[in-house]
């Protein structure tokens, strides 16, 4: 796996996103597009890499029914985190002189189901670690404890 293609300028890790595994799993593709109201051949994401920073709840679903969200800084569905490593020619956000920056700043709204509180954290792991080390060993389980884990246990 190509750890590299597979973290967002962001520092989310593709490779462990549900919409990335529907891929290559049909029944999760299937209970995604349930779930989301997203059509079944929309149902899965490439990597944000991939997808040139277009994220596929851009489209009006059961999670975004306005079909937007802050993190997208055009009517098309571009991140503007993609965009902005993008012109200054970095991987991700922890290479960039000024982070962390407004644009990384974590949002309440929709955190149990998208992982955007987990961005600096992971961008700090990322820095500290080299993205394989810190995909090998580290983005697996603060997946797990952000979306499994109650608060102070």
């Amino acid at each position: 796996m190509n750890y590299n293609d597979l973290t967002a300028p962001c520092g989310i890790p593709c490779f462990e996103c549900v919409s990335f595994k529907a891929t290559s799993n049909p029944n999760i593709q299937a209970e995604l597009s349930k779930r989301t109201g997203i059509s079944l051949e929309d149902a899965k994401c490439n990597g944000c890499r991939e997808n040139h920073g277009k994220c596929f709840l851009f489209k009006k679903n059961n999670i975004l029914p306005q079909g937007d969200c802050m993190l997208f800084a055009d009517d098309e569905g571009h991140c503007k985190i993609y965009n902005c490593t993008q012109k200054k020619g970095i991987h991700n956000c922890s290479e960039c002189s000024k982070f962390p920056c407004e644009n990384l700043h974590p949002i309440a709204d929709k955190a149990n189901v998208a992982p955007q509180n987990l961005k600096v954290y992971n961008l700090c792991m990322i820095k500290k670690n080299g993205v394989e080390r810190w995909a090998k060993n580290h983005a697996n389980g603060s997946w797990n404890i952000y979306f499994n884990q109650k608060f102070g246990s």
